[in-house]
């Protein structure tokens, strides 16, 4: 019996130095990468540990300089907003005052024409209307006779006439200038 523990201690033992070579081999394999992981593989001046730092260090400022951009574009888009407001508010202005000014014009414009003497014929005379948007402006009136003409300006407040009172076709030239 003696014998048979002989043998099976001397079996356990060859075992127990198996599983010790291969128990070295495996730690020699995990020094190996380690020392890759402490050094870097081979012709890298930084560990995998260092190199992963670097990165880590690079993705924090990359980080925080997604945010600076977020804020720098949100910092524009209120800009661009408050000058589109801007430019919005003076163009409303510019539009009203011209408006105002194109309506100082003298846009409406009308004649008549007749004849002011009932020998005369061919309708030589004439009375012209020119007034802006509010009916103010002058009337032109030229009557022609036989031997001379002459020639009228009256000034027109309102669609009446400025301290003189207008013919019938000097008022007649206003109604129709305001009409269009």
């Amino acid at each position: 019996m003696v014998t048979a523990l002989a043998v099976i201690a001397a079996l356990l033992s060859v075992a127990a130095v198996a599983t010790a070579v291969l128990a070295l081999r495996i730690l020699g394999q995990l020094r190996a990468s380690v020392a890759v992981l402490n050094r870097g593989a081979e012709g890298e001046a930084e560990s995998l540990l260092e190199s992963s730092g670097r990165h880590a260090a690079a993705a924090e400022q990359l980080t925080a300089r997604y945010g600076d951009v977020l804020v720098a574009i949100e910092r524009q888009r209120l800009q661009t907003e408050q000058t589109a407001t801007a430019v919005r508010a003076e163009l409303a202005a510019t539009i009203t005052h011209l408006l105002t000014e194109t309506g100082k014009g003298l846009r409406r414009v009308a004649m008549v024409r007749y004849d002011a003497f009932e020998d005369l014929a061919g309708r030589m005379s004439f009375s012209v209307a020119l007034l802006d948007d509010h009916g103010d402006g002058v009337t032109i009136t030229a009557i022609n006779g036989r031997a001379d003409s002459r020639v009228y300006a009256k000034g027109v407040q309102a669609s009446a006439g400025a301290g003189t009172d207008l013919s019938p076709e000097e008022q007649q030239a206003v109604k129709a200038a305001m009409a269009r």
